[in-house]
């Protein structure tokens, strides 16, 4: 493919993410003001709600400008608004407290089941199936589809996908489901995920990366939604509020007013109920994309020889990290890339200056510290 087709295809593929994770909700949103908040606005603010004095033309194209800032400002905003449903803002606080030591407690009890299970599991395996059956053991309600070990196997799935480590445990659902897979490439190959993502999203393949933005759409369409559904409960409160007389005094405008409000912040609550699921679907590439294409990375950097051994290669990459994520300020040496002499390499300036502090001569003659 050329480099004008693959910028068209990649193009395309931006603008539908673009128009179905951002754009839907910033059309939701520009309908519900004009539904819900304008009317509630004082007159002298009423070209908000139906600007008349407009062509039919201007005020379509008025609607499609707010369509499109509001998309905009949506997918600006995205990385803050995934930060803000992960709990972060609430992390330092008092509640967000509670709320982490809450998801903390529940993943805590959950391996030391997960634990207790396993063991219970292989003690059962190390029986002879004479002592099981005299024991009254069914072999389905521990082996087969339902069982105990199908349990603890979905234990284990879920922990994996939904839970960090649980002394990393965040404020909600949704930011433990993200960090679960952050995580992943570091405890499985050393490699600091947050840091290393730039990176490796250089080297990855077309498609793999078309996979990833497929998978992470969905999930942003539901923060998008759940969002635009919380402003437009606040702004039809808010102005309800400042502006009562616009609502009427009778009890049937103030339900009219209210129960808007209510279903609008369900929804957004549903919305993010709905997010984790999806996250875990992004977490899933984003995991595959370490898995498959580390080694194209570590090519890239300048390694062209592969570690032996899973902990060789746990502990190159954090060294690597280190580097990337210190810079001057790391504490690990420098690394060799394929093909360096090793009889050749110096030694450290700090052991050249100790040596000559010491004996008062350089390793060779005219070498000072």
């Amino acid at each position: 493919m050329t480099v004008g087709g693959l910028f068209s295809t990649l193009s395309k593929q931006l603008l539908g993410n673009f128009l179905l994770s951002s754009g839907l909700p910033a059309v939701a949103f520009v309908l519900g003001f004009q539904a819900l908040v304008a009317p509630h606005l004082p007159e002298t603010w009423h070209l908000l709600e139906a600007p008349e004095a407009l062509e039919a033309e201007w005020n379509t194209a008025l609607a499609a400008v707010a369509v499109v800032i509001v998309a905009t400002a949506l997918t600006a905003l995205n990385g803050p608004i995934i930060r803000l449903f992960e709990g972060y803002p609430l992390e330092g606080s008092w509640i967000g407290g509670k709320l982490a030591g809450r998801h903390r407690r529940r993943a805590r009890e959950a391996e030391v089941w997960w634990l207790g299970v396993r063991s219970l599991l292989r003690g059962f395996d190390r029986l002879p199936k004479e002592t099981r059956e005299a024991a009254g053991i069914d072999e389905a309600a521990v082996d087969g589809p339902g069982g105990l070990g199908s349990l603890w196997h979905e234990v284990a799935q879920d922990l994996a996908a939904l839970y960090p480590a649980s002394d990393r445990a965040l404020p909600t659902r949704l930011g433990n489901a993200i960090r679960a897979f952050e995580d992943y490439p570091k405890a499985e190959y050393g490699i600091y995920g947050v840091t290393t993502w730039p990176r490796l999203a250089a080297v990855l393949d077309e498609g793999y990366a078309r996979q990833i933005a497929d998978t992470k759409q969905p999930f942003d369409l539901m923060l998008n939604a759940a969002v635009v559904s919380a402003g437009l409960g606040f702004l039809t409160l808010v102005t309800g509020l400042a502006w009562p007389n616009e609502v009427g005094r009778c009890v049937t405008a103030w339900i009219g007013w209210g129960v808007p409000i209510l279903l609008l912040l369900l929804l957004a609550w549903g919305f993010y109920v709905l997010a984790p699921p999806r996250a875990e679907a992004w977490g899933d590439t984003v995991k595959g994309a370490f898995d498959l294409h580390r080694w194209k990375l570590l090519e890239a950097l300048g390694f062209t020889e592969r570690p032996k051994t899973m902990e060789e290669e746990q502990k190159l990459w954090r060294q690597i990290g280190g580097h990337m994520l210190f810079g001057r300020m790391t504490t690990y040496a420098p690394l060799k890339y394929a093909g360096e002499d090793d009889s050749s390499e110096e030694e450290p300036r700090w052991i050249r200056a100790l040596r000559y502090l010491v004996s008062g001569t350089a390793k060779t003659e005219g070498d000072g510290p």
